[in-house]
């Protein structure tokens, strides 16, 4: 009899998963939770768009958000243009991106059933890139949570069967800061290897 696979999501693949970055009933939970949801979305539209027309239609798309205060889609939009106008993420929302990219393959006796934020696809590498929007930056790549890092791996081993001849890097973009931040491959391979799958 074949046996049968386990299929996981990337975040199922560590036994202590990364806490919450908010209490449940905390003070402006729901506040935050729907920024980070709109920034998200401006992240997986805006790039797509011409550059010289991404901040008019970020800020046509919070307008349309009729509960926020004025001061609340001006924060928004700056967070979302400040990171798209960075030079230093030129490469993540350049062309051969795509958004909300579904990434399905086998990791030991598991299959891994996931969806990446952008996946950026050139001739000379590929780039795994996930959007932090609910939580302050950590001042260092050591302070990644593991859930995070072990997400990333998981993405990378997958991937690396489809593309074994380019280099795959794993990017967090966090829009408090903004910051982009790589995880080493080192501290990938730690990962998969310490994963249940």
């Amino acid at each position: 009899a074949e046996t049968a696979r386990r299929v996981l999501a990337p975040s199922d693949l560590v036994a202590k998963p990364e806490p919450p970055v908010m209490t449940p009933f905390g003070a402006g939970r729901q506040e935050r939770l729907r920024r980070g949801k709109l920034i998200h979305l401006l992240f997986q539209h805006l790039p797509e768009l011409p550059e010289k027309a991404r901040r008019k239609a970020a800020e046509a798309f919070l307008k349309r958000q009729a509960d926020l205060a004025p001061a609340q889609r001006k924060e928004m939009a700056d967070a979302a243009m400040g990171v798209l106008e960075d030079k230093r993420f030129a490469a993540v929302f350049g062309p051969g991106g795509r958004p909300e990219a579904p990434v399905i393959g086998e990791i030991g006796q598991s299959t891994i059933n996931g969806r990446v934020d952008r996946l950026v696809i050139t001739d000379g590498e590929i780039l795994v890139v996930d959007y932090k929007t609910d939580r302050p930056a950590p001042l260092v790549v050591d302070e990644v949570g593991d859930s995070y890092v072990a997400q990333m791996a998981a993405y990378r081993a997958v991937l690396s069967g489809r593309w074994p001849d380019r280099p795959i890097r794993c990017l967090l973009v966090w829009t408090d800061g903004p910051k982009l931040m790589e995880i080493p491959p080192s501290a990938l391979d730690t990962a998969i290897k310490s994963m249940r799958a």
